[in-house]
């Protein structure tokens, strides 16, 4: 397979997964009201920033990613 592939579906596959588990932790939140379904949904919010500003960055330095 394509590297090039290979690495936009890695991206994906984080992207997807962090934005899953921080929705389910949002969910459980607002129905139960559970502090630790909040600290846990802003936990992978934190995660989803970091990935996505990781992302920009590399898109403004025109680099790709290698690895």
């Amino acid at each position: 397979m394509d590297p090039q592939l290979e690495s936009l579906q890695k991206k994906y596959e984080q992207l997807f997964t962090l934005t899953l588990k921080m929705r389910q932790k949002q969910k459980a939140f607002f129905q139960y009201r559970a502090k630790q379904d909040l600290e846990s949904a802003k936990r992978y919010e934190r995660e989803l920033d970091q990935l996505l500003k990781k992302e920009i960055e590399l898109r403004k330095s025109g680099q790709l990613e290698l690895f």
